[in-house]
């Protein structure tokens, strides 16, 4: 069977520990981030009351500028706190 593809972009956290390890065992996955974007930075990566944490599933393309060359972008896998 082959593996499901799946692209984002801005994506925030939409899952616990168990969600992401789930769909990074599902899906290849990769979301694209633009420097400055406060979307991928919610919900916080810390736990939060009643709810617990959320973390980012897959594979991470950041760009640094959007003059960038492409060549240039910055791949991460899995969580990645954005500075």
């Amino acid at each position: 069977m082959k593996q499901l593809f799946l692209s984002t972009f801005g994506q925030p956290r939409t899952g616990d520990v168990l969600f992401a390890q789930y769909v990074d065992e599902t899906l290849k996955s990769v979301r694209t981030i633009v420097r400055g974007d406060p979307i991928p930075r919610l919900p916080p990566g810390i736990p939060l009351p009643f709810v617990g944490l959320y973390k980012h599933f897959g594979e991470e393309l950041y760009i640094n500028n959007l003059d960038q060359d492409p060549n240039e972008f910055i791949t991460y896998i899995g969580e990645v706190t954005i500075q």
